[in-house]
């Protein structure tokens, strides 16, 4: 079995997950128009968290992934192996998508949830599942083989055994009066 693979960078996650943080506080207003800026951007305290949550999302994406993708991690990095018979160079690239879209909602879901926002929570949560679902359509139909453009060899043969032969022909193939064959 040949594997193709690709590397996800988790610091550029978390990278992306303090700047959609920080917008979000910037943005959005809560019932008594305060921007949420203090209670969804994070302390250097919290920003530890973030470290835990995409952790738990590159796990919890692998075993949603398994046994089709393997995984593993080296400082960081995420490498992700697929049976190349799975995927080509696009789906590849759309794959990697989708699984750092997922773990960068999956903590993006976690703190928001941490720091009371449930709306937001919600929002990434919808996005997380979306990314994931891409992701398993991506590696779970496999492409057709590539080759000669699907041309195909087939050779067959049939018998017929003489009880079956009361279609109004006989053995010999010629025509036969139907009525007196179903006598």
């Amino acid at each position: 079995m040949t594997d193709t693979s690709t590397t996800i960078n988790i610091s550029s996650i978390k990278d992306d997950v303090k700047k959609t943080l920080s917008l979000v506080g910037k943005r959005s207003v809560d019932r008594q128009g305060n921007t949420l800026f203090a209670s969804v951007t994070l302390s250097s305290a919290e920003e530890c968290l973030i470290d835990s949550f995409l952790n738990e999302g590159v796990h919890i994406f692998f075993g949603e992934v398994a046994p089709v993708v393997f995984g593993s991690e080296d400082g960081g990095i995420i490498t992700l192996a697929i049976n190349a018979s799975r995927v080509n160079e696009t789906k590849l690239s759309l794959f990697q998508s989708n699984a750092e879209g997922f773990v960068k909602n999956f903590a993006l879901k976690k703190a928001f949830e941490a720091s009371g926002q449930t709306e937001q929570s919600k929002n990434a949560d919808l996005t997380m599942q979306q990314h994931l679902d891409s992701a398993i359509k991506l590696v779970f139909c496999k492409d057709s083989p590539s080759g000669d453009g699907g041309n195909f060899n087939i050779t067959a043969s049939a018998s017929v055994d003489n009880s079956e032969k009361t279609d109004g022909y006989n053995a010999d193939g010629e025509k036969t009066d139907k009525d007196n064959t179903d006598k």
